[in-house]
């Protein structure tokens, strides 16, 4: 997972390009430091960016983004907080169907609108398909399918546990 952090870098207010900014972040439950000293990549004038990809839904973190030691100490320093809970999801099993295949399956879940869970994500929570994940392209309200056009690297197994997650 992963969480863009930007920074829009100014001195007296002026926007400011001429120091690329670093970003060091930690980790609030135990104060360790995940990140140190890593160059922000500039997208745009005085714009810049960290892609931090050690970002963990749940987890609450903290950065210092440190500019140029020759602007004034206010647009020196930037702080700042990133947490995002875990995205809605919902918990089914694969039903008994003989349709059920890599790229199909009968699910449990019974919203009756056609594409209901379209563009969610599927990931395996048991059986042989554990940890895969695909990206829902269909769900039939009727027949209760979801399908994806890149299927498992299996059919599932009647009963295995999937979560479905909306973002």
């Amino acid at each position: 997972m992963a969480i863009i952090i930007s920074a829009f870098m100014t001195n007296g207010g002026v926007p400011y390009s001429s120091y690329t900014p670093t970003i060091s972040i930690w980790r609030v439950s135990d104060n360790s430091l995940i990140v140190s000293s890593a160059s922000m990549v500039n997208v745009a004038s005085s714009i810049y960016k960290y892609n931090f990809t050690t970002f963990v839904y749940g987890v609450a973190y903290v950065y210092l983004i440190t500019g140029d030691s020759g602007v004034s100490a206010q647009e020196r320093y930037q702080w700042g907080n990133c947490y995002q809970e875990i995205p809605d999801r919902t918990i089914g099993t694969v039903q008994t169907d003989a349709g059920n295949s890599a790229t199909q399956f009968k699910a449990s879940q019974t919203d009756g609108t056609a594409d209901y869970w379209k563009d969610a994500l599927c990931i395996f929570l048991s059986g042989n398909l554990i940890n895969q994940v695909k990206k829902v392209t269909a769900y039939n309200g009727t027949s209760y399918r979801l399908s994806f056009t890149n299927g498992y690297t299996g059919t599932p197994a009647d009963g295995d546990t999937y979560a479905l997650v909306n973002f």
